[in-house]
């Protein structure tokens, strides 16, 4: 069996990525994955990441990672604390949401995977949101 060349971790924090380029060496790919929300209100924004969470949040091994990160139990509990939420999806404006992609770039990140929620019923993403996010 030959070794992978890289790793492409979901449902993570920039501090989880810098750890984890400190594990895998300079030459390894690392393809972290980021969930973005496009809203400027907290409880909006919120709900559409616990959707968008919520097939992960009972899962024993991704509670036992984000474990590792400093989470607990109360953490996970009714759809996932606020501190949880805010942690994994980037949520606001472009420049906030930015902020978060280039945190994982600062923190080695080779490439950052996007996955946009949307509202219930929402349909793919529009072209603006994803080109306005792209490295320039």
């Amino acid at each position: 069996m030959e070794a992978g060349a890289g790793s492409h971790p979901c449902n993570v924090t920039p501090e989880y990525t810098a750890r984890a380029r400190k594990q895998m060496g300079p030459e390894a790919w690392l393809c972290v994955e980021q969930k973005v929300v496009l809203a400027d209100s907290p409880s909006q924004a919120r709900e559409i990441a616990r959707a968008g969470l919520s097939i992960y949040i009972d899962v024993p091994h991704q509670q036992r990672n984000w474990s590792r990160m400093g989470f607990t139990d109360a953490d996970y509990r009714d759809g996932g604390s606020d501190r949880l939420i805010d942690a994994l999806v980037a949520w606001g404006d472009e420049k906030t949401i930015r902020d978060r992609i280039d945190a994982h770039f600062r923190a080695g990140a080779t490439h950052v995977c996007l996955q946009p929620l949307l509202t219930a019923g929402g349909r793919v993403p529009g072209d603006e949101l994803l080109e306005s996010l792209a490295p320039r």
